[in-house]
């Protein structure tokens, strides 16, 4: 009669997995059970903690106990897999355990089948999501990138402009600073041309009351 048997490790006992998978199969063999080479091991966290183990080791073996003809002729009255299941339960290095007969479970080689399947796809949806973040990354590179170059040519053209300002402001001021001084020079000239004609102006009035003197003198003298 062929059984499998899945048991679990807790997460803690890993590193003793080998020593624990030989008493496994040392209590199958002392009750006659015929043990299989094929194997199944898988690593997850676990549904609920057990026993303070949130994350263990699921193995698979399959066995084969007499049948019940040379139970019967050989081993009258014991039942192996009973004495099996009591082994162990006292074994405290297996969390939990479980012997099914075989014809109600898929071969083992199934279950690795599919295992390697749903770990391609988990590889490949791994792929992609982190080409996905590469992608996302680069895109955000690109972007900065381009945000920087685009506020360094704003600065540049500010920059420009700000230069073009000044200078305009400095041509003004200078052109501001010409017509003072040619505002300045044309109210010096009219100073200097009103005082100019003032003089003249008193010269002519000297002249004119010289010559009257002169005048009244001949008329004097005459009479």
């Amino acid at each position: 009669m062929e059984y499998e048997i899945f048991y679990l490790i807790g997460e803690s006992k890993e590193a003793n997995l080998d020593k624990i998978r030989e008493n496994v199969e040392a209590i199958i063999k002392k009750n006659q059970g015929k043990i299989d080479e094929d194997e199944f091991v898988k690593k997850r966290r676990l549904a609920y903690e057990i026993k303070k183990e949130a994350r263990g080791t699921y193995v698979a073996k399959r066995f084969s106990l007499p049948d019940k003809d040379e139970r019967d002729e050989k081993f009258s009255g014991i039942d192996f897999i009973g004495e099996i299941t009591k082994e162990l339960n006292f074994n405290q290095e297996v969390l939990r355990f479980v012997i099914v007969k075989t014809d109600d479970v898929p071969n083992l080689s199934e279950l690795k089948k599919k295992e390697a399947e749903m770990k391609k796809e988990i590889d490949t949806s791994n792929e992609k999501r982190n080409f996905n973040n590469r992608e996302s990354i680069n895109r955000k590179f690109v972007k900065k990138n381009e945000t920087k170059k685009s506020s360094s040519g704003t600065k540049v053209e500010e920059k420009k402009e700000e230069d073009k300002s000044e200078k305009k402001e400095t041509v003004v001021m200078k052109k501001k600073t010409v017509k003072t001084k040619n505002e300045s020079l044309k109210k010096e000239k009219k100073i200097v041309k009103k005082n100019t004609k003032k003089k003249m102006e008193k010269k002519d009035v000297d002249k004119i009351s010289e010559k009257n003197i002169d005048d009244k003198l001949d008329e004097i003298l005459n009479i």
